[in-house]
């Protein structure tokens, strides 16, 4: 997918691509975009903090309360105001169908995208940047990782993934977003989105993303089922009739249900198959990755350029990927116990002189395979077992 590369002051890039279906401080903390008069980024981690700047009773208020409400909340609620703008060169576009590709695989379809897209380009004109486009690009790189919008507009909403879906350094994305609708009858508008899960509910005056990552957000990444975080605080579970449910299954939208003794999400996976914990756990990998290298070489006084060097590259990302295993982000061998990753790291006689005279290190690759959960259980009996 052709990318919006957001420049970022650092020395370390990494790209992380996913095959399937497809800084780690701040991956548990949501990002509130709300309507203002100017653009500005804050940081709350009270929710008296934020009635200072956004009184009792506004959307922002209301979301960052029901975040703040649940059990075990994260550390902080950011809040990013944006000036409704959409005047500017950026138009949101998500992956049209031709730009994706269905694999079958025993127990679904794998998604990818093709690499020659036919929609938004990496060109875009920052001096003409508007709106919430602006505000996601000024912010990208700040202390959140969760997307919410309190006061829903499709048209802001619509950019805000764009730029999520297609952001950073790499134009592969990062973060991801939860917008909260109202009508499940119409076309899911972000059916093509990878890194947008859309959800329904009924009563507009209870914030239900922000419920879901407050109490959801500050578990260890990847160690939960996004589909069973359950029982939020001060959030109604749904009642619709089952022929309401099943049209809200079909439009690709996620709903608060009681099932059995507790409530929970009908599903975390989007329209594409993606699930919520998948890439929760790839943005863990890239941010940690990203910070442990960065801090290599800022406290090494010189990683030098030989074999010693990249030994300690090596041990960096060994170190990050058996605890991506331990946090059940990376999958593992049922015979061993062993993360199924593999780790490259070439010499450097394997490497170009020109990037050597650089001082650039281009030789570390490794691929994994996400760890996957039970989320439905079938069981088959027999007549004789009941007589």
């Amino acid at each position: 997918m052709a990318g919006i590369v957001i420049p970022n002051v650092t020395d370390v890039n990494v790209t992380i691509d996913i095959d399937h279906p497809q800084p780690t401080v701040g991956l548990t903390n949501p990002n509130l975009f709300v309507k203002g008069d100017k653009e500005g980024y804050g940081e709350y981690t009270t929710i008296e903090d934020v009635m200072a700047d956004y009184p009792m009773g506004t959307p922002a208020y209301n979301a960052a309360y029901a975040v703040f409400a649940q059990p075990n909340a994260p550390e902080l609620v950011a809040i990013t105001s944006y000036v409704k703008d959409n005047s500017g060169s950026f138009t949101a576009a998500a992956p049209t169908p031709e730009d994706l590709e269905s694999t079958p695989t025993a127990d679904g379809a794998e998604i990818t995208e093709s690499e020659s897209p036919t929609t938004a380009t990496g060109d875009v004109d920052w001096t003409k940047l508007t709106g919430v486009a602006k505000a996601v690009a000024d912010y990208f790189y700040r202390n959140w990782e969760f997307a919410l919008m309190p006061e829903y507009d499709e048209e802001d909403a619509l950019d805000l993934a764009t730029l999520i879906e297609k952001g950073g350094y790499d134009g592969k994305g990062f973060h991801f977003f939860f917008p909260q609708v109202s009508d499940f009858t119409k076309e899911n508008p972000f059916k093509d989105f990878h890194r947008t899960w859309c959800f329904y509910h009924t009563d507009a005056d209870e914030y239900y993303t922000a419920a879901l990552v407050g109490k959801g957000g500050a578990e260890t990444v990847g160690s939960i089922s996004w589909k069973f975080v359950s029982d939020l605080v001060d959030i109604t579970p749904e009642s619709l009739p089952i022929t309401d449910m099943q049209t809200l299954d079909k439009n690709g939208y996620i709903a608060y249900y009681t099932k059995g003794a507790h409530s929970n999400q009908t599903t975390d996976a989007n329209p594409l198959g993606d699930f919520i914990d998948t890439y929760h756990g790839a943005d863990w990998i890239k941010s940690e990755t990203e910070n442990q290298l960065q801090n290599l070489l800022n406290t090494s006084g010189k990683l030098t350029f030989d074999k010693a060097g990249v030994a300690k590259i090596e041990q960096v990302l060994r170190t990050i990927l058996n605890q991506a295993t331990s946090q059940t982000i990376i999958d593992t061998d049922d015979d061993t116990g062993d993360g199924i990753f593999n780790l490259t790291v070439k010499q450097r006689a394997d490497l170009r002189k020109t990037d050597i005279a650089k001082r650039l290190y281009k030789g570390a690759f490794f691929d994994y395979q996400p760890s996957g959960a039970i989320n439905h259980i079938n069981v088959g009996i027999t007549q004789d077992a009941l007589a």
